[in-house]
């Protein structure tokens, strides 16, 4: 992660004087950080590069710097980013996380201001380089390949024009080379321009990916465009399904914390349906009930033996799924008392009431 400016040039540096003068006089008490992001941090700008910069206001009167302007044929955004957002970018909710992990703060209010800030700095140097985490960094890869897939469903089936499916195209990419940043347990630095210099020290490469990436985005054809895009898409996918296989998912406390008591309304709700011969609430709470176990077990769900709930849904015969959704909760309960899992449970409001 850098910690300086490269070559600030004077109107440059200027500008943010300004900026910052600005806030200490009218903005004291509105707005936490100044951060600077983007060419001039990660040493690409050109002769017209723009300063990257976004501030976190600290009240509603903060907002009030969110300001647009050209200088010199250079256009600016000084925009606001909330502290929640911000988190969410830590937390690799969203894809921009470079602007928190290489920006750099040319201004702060008080010391706690600069603390939180930092503290988002490593959370994502935590993400990013402790083994345990591995298992968000990889739901979150999982969740943009899933948008990936969708998007290309739109590009395949929905879109004709070849400006709709190019668009279709370069999101698709945006977000795949999201994914195997992610997958190498790092973040996109300095943006999808610079993709063949970003990928050449990652050592998780799909299959011909910077072949396929190239021809993606060249082809003049709408079919060999989908084509390479797809097959990006599959490649990918590969590599996040082997990650994923490799996981080592540790059964703890902190990891099943409050799973059985969220879930256990599953299991009612499938206990229900299988009395009143509700086949489309059974089949889905099946598939809901399913899909939480693996998500949660990773390759330790083999481990286990949890009947197959989706295998057994049959309209001639709900007392058989209605047996086998007992077997499958035993076999969780049976599965958190192994490891000393704790259960909250209760067996009554008033004795709920008593302890709460």
């Amino acid at each position: 992660m850098h910690n300086s400016i490269y070559k600030l040039p004077d109107d440059k540096q200027k500008l943010i004087e300004a900026l910052i003068n600005k806030i200490k006089s009218k903005y004291k008490n509105d707005i936490a950080v100044v951060v600077c992001y983007g060419s001039y941090i990660t040493g690409s700008a050109y002769d017209k590069s723009d300063l990257d910069f976004f501030f976190i206001p600290k009240t509603n009167k903060g907002y009030k710097m969110n300001m647009q302007f050209i200088i010199n044929d250079i256009g600016y955004d000084f925009w606001p980013l909330s502290w929640e957002h911000a988190e969410r970018i830590a937390n690799f909710e969203e894809t921009i996380i470079s602007i928190i992990a290489e920006g750099v703060v040319v201004y702060y209010s008080e010391p706690e201001d600069i603390k939180r800030f930092n503290f988002l700095k490593q959370r994502i140097k935590e993400l990013t380089t402790n083994k345990d985490n591995e298992n968000i960094l990889i739901n979150e890869a999982e969740k943009l390949i899933v948008k990936a897939k969708s998007i290309f469903f739109d590009m395949k089936y929905m879109s004709k024009e070849y400006e709709t499916v190019d668009v279709n195209c370069s999101q698709i990419l945006n977000l795949l080379f999201n994914v195997i940043a992610i997958l190498n347990s790092t973040y996109i630095k300095k943006g999808v321009y610079n993709i063949e210099n970003e990928v050449k020290n990652y050592s998780v490469l799909p299959e011909k990916y910077i072949e396929h990436f190239n021809l993606a985005i060249r082809s003049k054809c709408l079919s060999e465009k989908r084509e390479f895009v797809k097959k990006i898409i599959i490649n990918v996918d590969k590599l996040l399904q082997e990650k994923k296989s490799k996981q080592e998912i540790k059964i703890s406390n902190k990891n099943f914390k409050g799973f059985y008591e969220e879930i256990k309304s599953n299991y009612n709700k499938l206990i229900h349906a299988c009395n009143n011969k509700d086949y489309l609430k059974a089949f889905f709470t099946a598939h809901s009930i399913d899909h939480e176990m693996k998500n949660m077990l990773g390759n330790k769900y083999k481990d286990f033996s949890f009947p197959n709930l989706i295998k057994n849904i049959d309209e001639t015969n709900y007392e058989k799924l209605k047996k086998l959704t007992y077997k499958h909760e035993e076999e969780l309960v049976n599965l958190l008392q192994k490891y000393r899992i704790d259960i909250v449970e209760y067996e009554n409001i008033d004795t709920f009431l008593e302890s709460f």
